[in-house]
């Protein structure tokens, strides 16, 4: 009798669910009814964002995407899903080229972040202005960043109607599993004051929202970029940000709006050096960003198998378990393994 309770322990705390309280909203990892990238290089921009806590043991997972040579636009609640945001032993790593997060033959190389900045009005309650800005330590080795909507196509891509689409490597029902590929899937964008019918605490130059009935970003896939995939270049018009469930009928998916924070977010590009084509209209010492800890520790040099994750209730980040606390409980079941023998 005693065995088989060690045996059971050893096995619940390898597949325990990890709770994490947040407003969510939908803090989203994976994308609801999509299908697999195809061809697997669509998305060369897309980013794949973790941060992970040495102290305790877990890994937020979050898209993002290449704005600059060496800046990554991702949601600020991503840095806020920390018990204790200020940890010392808490880093974000960034990998980008990616696709098939299980490959292992994938040897794409891991970004430190040297610097974070948050936009100002980030209301971390409603997620209204869900923008942060992340430096990496080094260029991306990939050139291609994605255009960021500025305002100034006509008509507009980001007005009501227009399709847009949304990628990520998140679950793929609300509390299911997530997948390890790069899925996407297209949705509409939706009227403002039918969508705060469902929210209530919206700020319209804030936020878009989209919506198709089945299909939504979910859990894990926070940060990631809403995008209209023009002919000749995709332009972002938004940031996963939040929901309520993961493709709930007739509630869509709200986004951060890029069109009204495109010039903040210039500046601070500037402010970085790293946006020289944009500080002639948008100087440095405009940006309105507001500085972040960063801390950079020793990195893996390429992204293996994943921890198992578990779905996070709020916003559309996703909580999952470290590969060191998967090795201790794998380590653990072991020694019971003998014990029993």
């Amino acid at each position: 009798m005693f065995q088989t309770l060690l045996l059971t322990a050893a096995l619940t705390l390898l597949h325990t669910d990890v709770a994490h309280a947040a407003p969510r909203i939908g803090n989203v990892d994976r994308v609801v009814n999509g299908t697999a990238v195809t061809p697997e290089e669509k998305y060369p921009y897309l980013a794949f964002v973790t941060k992970q806590n040495f102290d305790e043991g877990y890994l937020y997972r979050c898209g993002g995407s290449l704005v600059a040579s060496d800046v990554i636009l991702t949601a600020a609640h991503c840095y806020f899903e920390s018990s204790d945001p200020k940890s010392v032993n808490e880093t974000f790593l960034v990998f980008l080229s990616e696709y098939d997060l299980t490959d292992p033959y994938d040897d794409e190389p891991a970004y430190s972040v040297t610097d974070v900045a948050m936009h100002p009005d980030y209301d971390p309650d409603t997620t209204n202005y869900d923008y942060m800005l992340l430096k990496l330590s080094r260029p991306a080795d990939t050139s291609t960043t994605v255009t960021l909507d500025d305002g100034s196509s006509y008509p507009g891509v980001s007005d009501v109607g227009s399709s847009v689409s949304v990628a990520g490597w998140g679950l793929l029902a609300d509390g299911g599993n997530r997948t390890n590929v790069l899925m996407e899937t297209i949705v509409t964008v939706s009227n403002f004051t039918e969508c705060n019918a469902s929210f209530g605490n919206l700020a319209e130059e804030a936020v878009i929202c989209a919506y198709e009935d089945y299909t939504d970003a979910c859990q894990g896939d926070s940060g990631g970029p809403l995008v209209y995939r023009g002919s000749d270049k995709d332009i972002q018009v938004g940031v996963v940000s939040k929901g309520i469930g993961c493709a709930e009928k007739d509630i869509p998916g709200v986004y951060a709006r890029v069109d009204n924070a495109f010039p903040a977010i210039a500046s601070q590009l500037c402010a970085w050096d790293s946006g020289s084509s944009y500080c002639a209209q948008y100087p440095a010492s405009a940006s309105i960003f507001v500085d972040k800890p960063a801390q950079e520790l020793p990195l893996p040099t390429s992204l293996t198998a994943p921890a198992p994750t578990v779905a996070v209730s709020g916003g559309r980040t996703e909580l999952g378990y470290s590969k060191y606390m998967v090795g201790v409980a794998t380590s653990f079941i072991l020694v019971i393994f003998t014990f029993l023998a």
